[in-house]
């Protein structure tokens, strides 16, 4: 009954605030959502009065930090995948015809976990898929927040299979 002393959080909106809600008196809050961050999302101040500590991370900043940092950060992550404290993130897995339905229910943003459409599989679809992308030179491609780790790793991905005009937004 007392909370916890920790709460490591990608949450958002109402389960970033119950995530708040768990923390003991003097506990650590460390949100590595980015969701609540970039809307500026209210957060009642009362919850300082159990002098709490209140830590925003963005993890694309450490990524992309020094080669021993990441280094070391890559090596504690493979040490708790093969110790089993590191786990695999919850997912809801749709089939390439259920398109409509996987962007329905991520933009609900009431999901935990990866949401995951598989494109190649045995059965028949309306999506015609190679097994290699290729981008066209003189088209446009437009990336919408793609200036993180993962938008520029994508950046760089798309350029090696032949994009030369992108378009950060």
């Amino acid at each position: 009954g007392r909370g916890v002393d920790v709460v490591l959080n990608s949450l958002a909106q109402d389960k970033l605030e119950a995530s708040v809600r768990c923390l003991a008196k003097y506990g650590r809050f460390l949100e590595i959502g980015k969701f609540d961050l970039f809307n500026n999302t209210a957060l009642g101040m009362e919850i300082f009065l159990k002098s709490i500590n209140f830590q925003g991370i963005l993890l694309d900043d450490v990524i992309q930090t020094s080669s021993e940092e990441k280094d070391e950060i890559a090596e504690l992550i493979r040490a708790g995948i093969e110790s089993g404290v590191v786990k695999p993130l919850p997912y809801a897995l749709f089939t390439n015809n259920q398109l409509e339905e996987a962007f329905r229910f991520m933009s609900t943003g009431k999901h935990m976990g990866k949401i995951i459409v598989s494109i190649r599989d045995n059965s028949p679809s309306d999506i015609l898929s190679l097994p290699r992308t290729y981008f066209h030179s003189h088209k446009s491609y437009v990336l919408v927040g793609g200036l993180g780790g993962m938008g520029l790793e994508i950046a760089n991905w798309m350029v090696s299979r032949g994009a030369r005009n992108l378009v950060f937004v």
